[in-house]
C-alpha cells in the first residue's frame, strides 16, 4: 500500500492504535505533535510494558520499543515530552519574529514597483527564487515593452555575470551584493500571437503561409525566427497587436526599415533606453 496520502497513512495507523486499546492496559495519549502508546505484552517469559509514538501524520512510529519496569517506559515518554515542549517553543519564536526577505525577494518588489510606475497598463509577473548555487528573479510580460526597454530598468538588480570563456561568475565592478539584488535577473517576453504574426507578416511579404518554420526566400531564415526578429524592435505597449505592414522605404538595412508593427513605437536598437 502506497503512503503518498495523508488518509491512508491515518488509516493505517488509525488500524495499528485500534489494535493496541484491545491489549492489556492499552492506553492512547496525544501531546503536542506525539501519539503516545502505552501497553502491556508478554516477552521473554515476563510481561513487559511497551510504547510505541507516532509524530505528526506519519503511519510508522518513531518509537517501538519495550522497557525492563514501568518506571523506564515513563521517564522515555518524559523525555518525550521535554522535547516537544522545546519545539513548540522554538516553533512559536521563530513565528513571531518578523519576516526577513531574501536579496532575490527584495529585489522582486522593488522591481514591481519600478515596472508598475514605468508601465500601468501593462501586467508583469515577478517571481524570484532561491537555491543552492545563488538567486534570480524571472520577469514576465504579453507583448508591450521591448525586452532591451525592461532590461533597461531591471539589470541594476543583477549583481554580476556569468563568463562562458571562464566559466566562472564575475560581482560588477563597485557592485557588490547588496539586500536588494540576485544573481541573475531574466527578461522574458511573451508572445501569445505568435500564429498571427506568423500569418501577417507572410502575407505583408506576398508569401504563401505554411507555418512559422516555413523558410524566408532572399532571407534563409524560417519566418518565426523573422518575426521574433522584428517585435524585438517594436514596443506595442500604447495599441497592442494591429497588424504587420510593409514601409515605402528601398535599400538595405534591419527588416524593421521595410515592416513595422502598426500603430507600435520602434525602438532604436542601438539608442540607450535608460
Amino acid at each position: 500500500m502506497r503512503m503518498n496520502t495523508k488518509e491512508t497513512r491515518l488509516a493505517v495507523r488509525q488500524a495499528r492504535t485500534q489494535a493496541i486499546r484491545e491489549k492489556p492496559q492499552g492506553q492512547l495519549t496525544e501531546y503536542r505533535d506525539l501519539l503516545v502508546a502505552t501497553y502491556d505484552e508478554p516477552i521473554g517469559g515476563l510481561i513487559r510494558p511497551c510504547l510505541e509514538v507516532w509524530r505528526g501524520t506519519a503511519y510508522k512510529p518513531e518509537i517501538n520499543a519495550w522497557y525492563r519496569s514501568e518506571e523506564s517506559r515513563q521517564a522515555k515518554i518524559d523525555g518525550l515530552k521535554v522535547s516537544a515542549d522545546q519545539a513548540h517553543a522554538r516553533k512559536a519564536e521563530r513565528k513571531a519574529q518578523p519576516k526577513t526577505l531574501s536579496s532575490a525577494a527584495q529585489a522582486a518588489q522593488l522591481i514591481r514597483e519600478e515596472l508598475k510606475r514605468a508601465y500601468p497598463t501593462v501586467k508583469f509577473s515577478v517571481k524570484s527564487s532561491n537555491y543552492s548555487g545563488g538567486n534570480s528573479v524571472d520577469v514576465n510580460w504579453d507583448l508591450g515593452p521591448t525586452t532591451r526597454q525592461i532590461d533597461a530598468i531591471i539589470d541594476k538588480y543583477q549583481y554580476g555575470d556569468f563568463d562562458g570563456m571562464t566559466d566562472s561568475y564575475n560581482y560588477r565592478p563597485g557592485k557588490e551584493r547588496t539586500a536588494a539584488s540576485a544573481k541573475f535577473v531574466f527578461a522574458n517576453r511573451d508572445n501569445p500571437l505568435y500564429e498571427k504574426m506568423c500569418q501577417d507578416y507572410a502575407a505583408a511579404m506576398r508569401l504563401d503561409y505554411t507555418g512559422p518554420e516555413m523558410r524566408v526566400p532572399n532571407h534563409d531564415q524560417w519566418l518565426g525566427t523573422m518575426v521574433h526578429q522584428l517585435l524585438s524592435d517594436f514596443d506595442l505597449t500604447a495599441h497592442g497587436y494591429q497588424g504587420i505592414q510593409p514601409t515605402d522605404k528601398l535599400g538595405a538595412g534591419n527588416m524593421s526599415d521595410f515592416y513595422i508593427f502598426v500603430g507600435a513605437q520602434y525602438i532604436d536598437r542601438y539608442a540607450t533606453t535608460a
